[in-house]
């Protein structure tokens, strides 16, 4: 793991651990985007949620507080010390260790289900992804079950066409790197494992877009009337507070247009569910 990377998270740890309890429209939305994703990962998994989980990548603990509910033997993996902090305060009954997800100090074949939610894709090095998916693959058992949830190259791609409508383009963040779905179908493919689930979030990723465009535009309206010209600075707090209650206000109009979206195009997220090792 990089110095710079891990840097990163510490430093975001410490801006989550200062703004605990405060109910900002992120923590809002992010509270509604989990539900509804916890909701799908109990009806594709059913009984397998009541034995052993790994959650690799765990952060403060959003979806260990869900596998929580009913695991029977549950832990997380972060590097991040500052999250796994604030994870022991959410998931008190978590096991908690601090490792690098590309080599875990775990034995082989420990867990029923290794869930990767929103990891892999802060993974920037190719290398060291497949790394990590490898080691998912050797602490899972036998007829384990192995879930990732992350935004694709394809998905990236749209929000960059949509933002280059108004003149803004957007880059890749240091510490996020797409993959196309493709490469990592190819990857599980050559594993030996078998893909029985794709699920597209495609809801929560308009609802992302919707947001996303809207602080653009008014990003460009801000400036050019303030200044008479166009800046990728960061616009004030007291708009960002209006777009933001603007798109909670209009959230469930969002949500009902995005299902009429054609998913091919828009789809950001993918879970690869269910997927067990193939016996030869």
């Amino acid at each position: 793991m990089s110095r710079p990377l891990k840097e990163y998270w510490e430093r975001r740890a410490s801006r989550t651990l200062r703004s605990v309890g405060q109910r900002t429209y992120s923590e809002r939305l992010i509270e509604m985007e989990t539900r509804d994703l916890c909701d799908v990962l109990r009806a594709q998994m059913g009984e397998s949620l009541k034995s052993s989980v790994l959650d690799i990548g765990c952060g403060i603990g959003r979806f260990l507080a869900f596998y929580e509910e009913s695991s029977s033997s549950l832990v997380g993996v972060d590097f991040s010390i500052n999250m796994l902090r604030i994870c022991q305060k959410n998931c008190p009954s978590a096991a908690l260790v601090q490792a690098d997800v590309s080599s875990l100090p775990l034995r082989d074949g420990s867990f029923h289900v290794v869930s990767a939610i929103v990891t892999l894709q802060h993974i920037t090095d190719d290398t060291r992804r497949q790394e990590a998916i490898r080691e998912m693959i050797r602490v899972a058992k036998d007829d384990g079950i192995l879930v990732i949830l992350d935004e694709m190259l394809e998905s990236f791609r749209t929000r960059r066409k949509l933002c280059r409508m108004f003149g803004y383009d957007l880059q890749q963040e240091d510490h996020i790197s797409y993959w196309p779905e493709e490469s990592y179908l190819s990857l599980l493919a050559k594993t030996g494992l078998r893909v029985t689930r794709i699920i597209r979030f495609q809801e929560w990723c308009v609802v992302h877009y919707a947001r996303f465009l809207l602080y653009i535009f008014f990003q460009s309206f801000y400036m050019l009337m303030r200044y008479g010209r166009v800046s990728r600075q960061y616009v004030s707090s007291s708009i960002s507070a209006f777009i933001d209650e603007l798109i909670m206000a209009v959230l469930p109009i969002i949500r009902l247009a995005a299902r009429l979206i054609p998913q091919a195009k828009y789809a950001s997220a993918l879970i690869i569910a269910n997927r067990k090792r193939v016996t030869t």
